[in-house]
């Protein structure tokens, strides 16, 4: 208790800070909804066999399984997935937060605020997701920088640990140990070098870890039927893509926000959008070269070098606050050696300081921003859609989720229909899988990542459809005449429930979709008093009588 009060009173600012930032983390994941992400890895870890979360989904989801077999503990023990984010989740932003409150080499104004980054607090801690526990190894790395030559162990283990969280996590830990590996050469001549190669463990281990790296490789080498193909022969907007990543990211991450797309990778930037991004970037960039000594310069450098490589190919929004978790381990263990060069003309030091208020503050805004969206609105109401269909005994009833129809003039692209997000998000809210042209399962909540399928492939997944029968419930608009043309071209739908769906970042307003569940016409008669639009699907929307 003694020890309690003082460290308290030693550090009263970072305490009452670490307080609030507990009582916002609580907050948040009350009143949070699972977004995509969140979701399918919640159902791989409840539905899917330990074998194929280790050897087949990994090819699919193009990360490691260490995330998946962390939530399959509470998962397969039936815990609700609630309970099992507020532990998981919470404990990363407890430990990450206690890391940045009082352990960080930063003045205590930085550590007092770094915390409530919208990235770190609400993007990587309320949303559960492995970044979480990325940034949390990071930090644990920065703490055992000093001892990496005396524990090479203990740092290439946390090296390995990051490499299995995710596949920036491969990048990234690739970018330090090569930054590792030429700091032991610049000691010593390459004579020496050579010759104490095979005498030094610190290369051992990092044989070891390049043996882990080729095997996790191998568990995400791309299906020929998967997505990940898709995104590795990605061209498209190439200049303007590369131009954001190395320029644009680090404003995004603090700064500005000007990205709409959330696959930055499909998204054409307008110039005027990528010129103001780049050109803060490049400022970011001219100040972290200015004010840190470039002793360690190549613990920035390749990580992020390495990272942008990876985002060439794969990139969403917010992949992007992977950027600051690397320059703040790159502070970290700057500053805890050497501090800010005390030789810099007091104009710049001022300069520094209000700019990084600026970045501080910014993302401050964003989080509690978000939070306040995510109170006010709700990500994916599955509550509210699994309470319609049990008030009115739907449950049981032959249900089919939306998939997606292209048309390109007179052409119609079907892509994979058993591309369905939305039956993920759905399965969080139920027992099993009550969606009928989902998974042909029902003990198998997932998404498979697949490709877009041929129109021949796509016709025999509708021929197994249409032995199911018509559905009698269609969540979200579904054309249903692609796959019963023969008998059911004209039958009618309508719209029985209407409630919305929100998708929430940085200061955006909320991107608001209708979300329908619609009844088949036999089904709606049974219902009392409906008072709702119908809607005749391959038309646009329409009354047609009441």
């Amino acid at each position: 208790m003694t020890f309690l009060l003082s460290f308290i009173k030693r550090y009263r600012a970072e305490s009452i800070c670490f307080t609030i930032f507990i009582l916002l983390a609580v907050f948040g994941f009350c009143v949070h909804e699972p977004w995509y992400d969140e979701a399918q890895a919640w159902q791989i870890a409840k539905t899917a066999s330990l074998h194929d979360i280790l050897w087949v989904i990994p090819s699919y989801e193009g990360h490691p399984p260490f995330w998946h077999l962390l939530l399959t503990v509470p998962a397969k023990l039936g815990v609700p997935w609630q309970w099992a984010f507020l532990l998981v989740g919470m404990g990363f932003v407890l430990v990450n937060g206690f890391l940045l409150f009082f352990k960080a080499p930063f003045p205590r104004w930085v550590r007092c605020m770094l915390p409530f980054n919208y990235f770190l607090l609400y993007q990587y801690g309320i949303i559960v997701r492995p970044y979480s526990a990325i940034l949390l190894i990071m930090l644990l790395l920065a703490i055992y920088f000093p001892q990496k030559n005396q524990r090479p162990f203990l740092f290439i283990s946390l090296l390995a640990a990051l490499c299995a969280c995710h596949i920036f996590g491969i990048a990234i830990a690739g970018g330090i140990t090569m930054a590792w590996l030429w700091e032991i050469k610049a000691q010593q001549s390459w004579e020496i070098y050579l010759k104490q190669l095979f005498k030094d463990k610190r290369f051992y281990g990092m044989l070891g870890l390049l043996a882990f790296v080729i095997f996790l490789f191998a568990l995400l080498w791309p299906q020929d039927d998967g997505l990940l193909a898709d995104y590795l022969n990605y061209t498209e907007h190439l200049f303007k893509h590369i131009s954001f990543i190395i320029f644009g990211v680090p404003a995004e991450a603090v700064l500005t926000n000007l990205t709409d797309s959330v696959f930055i990778q499909q998204e054409n930037l307008p110039w005027k959008n990528l010129l103001v991004t780049c050109l803060l970037g490049a400022g970011l960039w001219s100040l972290l070269w200015v004010c840190f000594t470039k002793k360690r310069i190549l613990y920035l450098l390749l990580p992020v070098g390495l990272m942008s490589v990876v985002m060439i190919h794969y990139c969403s929004r917010h992949h992007i606050g992977l950027f600051l978790i690397i320059v703040i381990w790159y502070a970290w263990i700057t500053l805890a050696e050497n501090p800010i060069p005390p030789n810099l003309p007091r104009a710049i030091q001022q300069f520094a300081k209000v700019v990084l208020l600026l970045i501080l503050i910014i993302p401050i805004g964003w989080t509690c921003y978000s939070l306040s969206m995510d109170y006010r609105y709700k990500i994916f109401p599955g509550d509210e859609l699994v309470a319609f269909l049990k008030k009115h005994d739907l449950m049981k009833e032959n249900i089919f989720a939306t998939w997606v129809v292209k048309k390109e003039g007179r052409t119609v692209a079907i892509p994979n229909p058993n591309m369905q997000p939305i039956s993920v998000l759905f399965n969080m809210y139920t027992p099993h899988n009550i969606i009928a042209n989902f998974n042909d399962r029902q003990d198998r909540g997932y998404l498979i990542n697949q490709a877009l399928m041929s129109t021949n492939q796509s016709l025999e997944i509708f021929q197994k459809w249409r032995k199911k029968g018509m559905p009698m419930v269609l969540l979200g608009p579904a054309p249903v005449s692609l796959i019963y043309e023969d008998s059911a071209v004209n039958q009618f739908y309508k719209a029985a429930f209407i409630t919305k769906t929100n998708l929430l970042w940085k200061f955006n307003p909320p991107v608001t979709d209708e979300f329908v569940i619609y009844l088949h016409t036999d089904l709606w008669k049974k219902l009392a008093n409906p008072s709702v639009t119908d809607i005749v699907f391959g038309n646009s929307p329409q009354k047609v009588g009441t």
